[in-house]
């Protein structure tokens, strides 16, 4: 699920949400593409119920990098990074 849209779910009343026959409950959604705050998840998961949000960073770019799991996500992470990828911090001026 885009990041916009649980931000605009976010912000609808629960009896909204219900009327539209919207059934988070037991549901893990997850999200890329752009970065999804702690306060926007934590808004969501109030409002919806969702079990967790986890998100994933590079889906676009790279194909994956890193991402948040069930057991262990922390809203407005990013989460670790995923089996068999290494990652390198480089300065402005590239150096490790």
């Amino acid at each position: 699920m885009l990041p916009n849209a649980m931000l605009q779910l976010s912000k609808l009343p629960k009896e909204q949400i219900d009327k539209l026959g919207l059934d988070f409950s037991n549901t893990v959604v997850m999200t890329g593409g752009s970065k999804l705050g702690a306060a926007v998840t934590e808004a969501f998961l109030s409002t919806t119920g969702v079990k967790a949000v986890l998100q994933f960073y590079g889906s676009t770019e790279l194909g994956f990098v890193c991402g948040d799991h069930e057991e262990d996500f922390v809203p407005g992470s990013s989460g670790t990074l995923l089996p068999n990828v290494k990652v390198k911090v480089l300065s402005k001026n590239r150096n490790v």
